[in-house]
């Protein structure tokens, strides 16, 4: 099935990107038409099927496995990865790279805690061991996930930081030196180290009274008032979203405004002038999706640049490309996000057209002249590894207030910088299925997945599934559904079940809901005979999953309730207490006593 997404608001014609799709609602190809670029999870050409369907992009768990952009048949950008038996990274290999004889394979090592330890970049072997290492990043932590010691070896160039922290965890020494980082009362960092090694050299940060950063200034001469050389003043609406950043001293003076969509994603800037200096335009992949961004590159009022963005599975961007589909620009990142600039041939990048990209790191906005990424309620530091600012939803968000996702950085994107979001819970970019509501009740939530979801007409051997939340006053007192998996011949995991919420802090999870398939095996009559059964109720399973019985427990760790959606067009609903044998006449009465809809 295809779909166009079209975008004529901006006075554009025809249409950015069609997207192909597994099922009802998971893409699997997505295509400009103006360069030719395609990103697919589809076997080309005479390539085998290695999952048992042409969707060798994605395992039999929904993890990407193979991030592929092409043009006419061929590799722009393609990179494959593998999983630990904990589903964590544990290598990610560049075809790209590989066939221009650049080292650009990466191996991860991580702690009992998930935690990254080890990062290796250069060349994996058949057996998927990294051999002729060019570059390695070691990291160890204390018990609350603050770095102690991070080293960093390019090339034999080493750079090495030490730290010791609060027990509010804060920076407390940098490299044994305490002048680089200070905090005011309410946990905002007032001084900023720059760079890994250095012990004397930062920037001042100022902040208003509700803990968003109001200005960043630095100077020649470890913060005394003479030979400023960076004064950057932001401001925001009610809402927490920057509206203007305003460079008073350093390069590329002047303000910057922005003008955001409901998901927060800026959609136009303007730098003092009539126009927008950059427009963007975004897919249905995630909020993070980025399709193409148009610049004016001489201030004449013409948007005269369009560049298209490729991206990785963690919906970092890796490559850029022009209206012609030829890359122009590539990207490599640390474990943490400090980044870098390549050539087309993945060599390292020293001159030739200034692009100002901005997009970077798990599709986050990047600040040119700090370094630092906008994710919306907080900026992140990627040369520390943290925030400088403590969560705005506190513990809820994790116990510590200042680490970026648990330090589990590779496996992990973070939600507007509030809480981390395990990249797993949306298929794509590495950026969650967005929730679909509100609605007035968990029931009214139930419905629409159901509707949406219909295995009536969906007639598929897949099955869809996922969270119904309800919001408490702070999330707007409303219900929402989420999608875990969309549409995967296998049953929705339990990890992907569990964090299809974990970006809404404010709501609860209050029932879980899935549909069945209209698989039928005549040539087994007992899996018949069951199948037949879970067209029109639950499985053993399902009862015993919301039960958290022995031996099939639940993510929760206690019981929750469970509906379903049935091939033969009814919802049933299951709650703590009823019968727990699906196929007993009284555990049928009650399912039936529930809140069925015919079609």
């Amino acid at each position: 099935m295809k779909n166009e997404f079209g975008r004529n608001t901006w006075g554009r014609k025809g249409v950015d990107v069609n997207y192909q799709y597994l099922g009802l609602g998971t893409p699997v190809a997505a295509t400009s038409p103006t360069p030719g670029i395609s990103l697919t999870y589809v076997a080309q050409g005479s390539e085998p099927d290695l999952y048992g369907d042409p969707y060798n992009g994605l395992d039999w768990y929904g993890r990407v496995v193979d991030q592929r952009w092409t043009k006419s048949d061929s590799d722009l950008d393609r990179i494959q990865y593998g999983y630990t038996e904990n589903s964590l990274r544990e290598w990610r290999k560049n075809l790209k790279a590989n066939s221009l004889g650049e080292k650009e394979d990466e191996f991860y090592q991580y702690d009992k805690l998930s935690q990254i330890k080890v990062r290796q970049r250069g060349v994996l072997t058949t057996s998927n061991v990294i051999s002729n290492v060019v570059e390695t990043e070691d990291w160890t932590y204390d018990p609350s996930g603050n770095w102690t010691a991070y080293s960093h070896d390019l090339g034999g160039t080493v750079q090495d930081q030490e730290r010791t922290n609060t027990k509010s965890n804060e920076i407390d020494t940098f490299n044994m030196v305490s002048a680089p980082s200070e905090y005011d009362k309410a946990g905002n960092m007032t001084r900023i180290p720059v760079g890994v090694e250095t012990t004397s050299d930062y920037r001042e940060a100022t902040w208003d009274a509700w803990n968003r950063l109001k200005r960043i200034r630095k100077t020649n001469h470890g913060g005394s008032s003479s030979g400023v050389t960076l004064d950057v003043w932001y401001d925001y609406d009610g809402l927490t979203r920057r509206t203007q950043r305003r460079i008073v001293t350093g390069v590329n003076q002047g303000t910057v405004s922005y003008y955001y969509d409901k998901n927060w994603k800026c959609l136009e800037e303007y730098h003092g002038g009539s126009g927008p200096e950059k427009r963007f335009v975004y897919g249905i992949r995630g909020r993070n999706d980025l399709v193409l961004r148009e610049r004016d590159t001489n201030s004449n009022g013409a948007l005269d640049e369009t560049l298209y963005s490729l991206s990785d599975a963690l919906g970092s961007v890796t490559a850029i490309t022009d209206d012609s589909g030829s890359i122009q620009q590539r990207y490599r990142y640390q474990a943490f996000g400090p980044s870098k600039l390549l050539n087309p041939n993945f060599t390292d990048w020293t001159t030739g057209t200034d692009y100002d990209w901005e997009t970077r790191f798990h599709g986050e906005v990047r600040d040119g002249e700090t370094g630092y990424y906008n994710y919306g309620y907080r900026y992140y530091l990627p040369e520390l590894g943290r925030w400088p600012n403590r969560d705005p939803i506190d513990e809820e968000g994790g116990i510590n207030l200042y680490a970026m996702v648990k330090n589990d950085i590779l496996n992990h994107t973070d939600y507007m910088g509030l809480s981390p979001v395990p990249s797993r819970a949306g298929l794509f970019s590495g950026i969650p299925i967005p929730p679909e509501g509100p609605f007035e009740s968990p029931l009214e939530a139930v419905k629409a997945a159901c509707k949406k979801y219909n295995p009536i007409t969906a007639k598929e051997d897949r099955e869809y599934g996922g969270l119904v939340v309800c919001c408490d006053e702070k999330g707007g007192g409303k219900s929402y559904y989420y999608t875990a998996r969309r549409g995967v011949k296998r049953l929705v995991s339990k990890a992907d079940l569990k964090s299809a919420g974990e970006d809404m802090p404010s709501c609860n999870h209050v029932a879980i809901w899935h549909t069945h398939t209209w698989e039928q095996v005549p040539d087994d009559p007992e899996m018949d005979r069951i199948n037949k059964i879970n067209q029109d109720g639950f499985s053993q399973a399902d009862i015993e999953f919301a039960n958290n019985a022995p031996g099939n427990r639940n993510p929760w760790g206690k019981k929750i309730p469970i509906t379903v959606c049935t091939p033969l067009g009814n919802i049933y609903k299951w709650l703590p207490g009823m019968n727990t044998d699906a196929s007993s006449p009284q555990s049928k009465k009650a399912i039936d006593a529930a809140d069925p809809r015919r079609r």
